[in-house]
C-alpha cells in the first residue's frame, strides 16, 4: 500500500520560473490549466477505495497561474472537506501590486487553507526587491492568513541542478521527494518533477528505465499499473 502523506494536484502544467532541469520550466512546458472537476472523480475514487492520503496540495507548475484558482480551491474543499488543503508556490506574485489582492483572495475562502508552502528562489527574491522585501511579503501573507500554516523552503540550489553519471552522496532532500502527484487524466506519479519528465527529451533514457513511471487510477484498471 502507498504511503501518501499528501496528494498533489497538477492544476497548472507550466511555470513562470526557469529552473534548469525542471520538467515544467517556463521555457518549454505547455501552457495548460485544468478545472477542479477534472480531479474530483479521481480523488473520490481513491478516497472510497481506501487509498490513504492525508491531504491535498495544489501545485504545478505554478498554481497561481491558474485562470480561476479561487473556484478551484473552493470546489476541492467542498468535495473533500475531510482532507487538509494546501498550496505550493514560488511566490512570484509577492510583488507590491499583487501581494495584497492575492492574499485577500485567499483570506476570502469559505474555509481557510490549512497550509501554504512558499519556495524561496534567489531570482524571485531579487525580482521582489531583495531579502527584506521577500520577508516582508511573507509576513503580509501570515497577517492576512492567521489560520494558515505558512512555510518557506530554501530553493537556492534548485536552479543549478547538476546531473552526474556516477553515484553521489545525497546531502539534502528535495521538498517534493515524498509527493504523489495526480494529473487531470487520472495518471499518478511519485514526485511532482517526475510527472512531466516526458517533456524533456534528454530524460527519455531515465523514463524508460523507471519501474514506477505513471500509475493509472482509472476504474477500468485493476489496481495501480505501470503505464508507459
Amino acid at each position: 500500500m502507498f504511503d501518501i502523506k499528501s496528494l498533489s494536484l497538477m492544476a497548472v502544467e507550466h511555470c513562470n520560473n526557469i529552473c534548469k532541469y525542471c520538467s515544467t520550466s517556463a521555457t518549454f512546458a505547455p501552457k495548460k490549466c485544468h478545472p477542479a472537476s477534472a480531479f474530483t472523480p479521481w480523488l473520490k475514487l481513491m478516497d472510497v477505495a481506501g487509498v490513504p492520503f492525508g491531504g491535498i496540495c495544489i501545485t504545478g507548475g505554478e498554481p497561481f497561474l491558474h485562470y480561476d484558482l479561487f473556484s478551484f480551491l473552493e470546489e476541492i474543499r467542498m468535495n473533500l472537506p475531510h482532507k487538509t488543503l494546501g498550496l505550493f508556490t514560488n511566490f512570484i506574485w509577492g510583488t507590491e501590486a499583487k501581494l495584497k489582492s492575492t492574499s485577500a483572495m485567499l483570506s476570502s475562502l469559505s474555509t481557510p487553507l490549512d497550509y501554504l508552502m512558499i519556495s524561496r528562489y534567489p531570482n524571485v527574491v531579487e525580482r521582489l526587491g531583495g531579502e527584506d522585501r521577500f520577508n516582508a511579503g511573507v509576513d503580509t501573507v501570515r497577517t492576512c492568513l492567521p489560520q494558515t500554516q505558512i512555510s518557506v523552503f530554501d530553493q537556492s540550489n534548485f536552479n543549478v541542478w547538476e546531473l552526474h553519471a556516477d553515484r553521489r552522496p545525497v546531502t539534502g532532500s528535495c521538498v517534493t521527494s515524498d509527493c504523489y502527484i495526480l494529473r487531470a487524466d487520472g495518471k499518478l506519479s511519485h514526485c511532482s518533477i517526475g510527472v512531466a519528465v516526458k517533456s524533456r527529451p534528454e530524460y527519455q533514457a531515465i523514463f524508460a528505465r523507471s519501474k514506477e513511471r505513471l500509475f493509472s487510477v482509472h476504474p477500468e484498471t485493476p489496481g495501480f499499473q505501470v503505464q508507459a
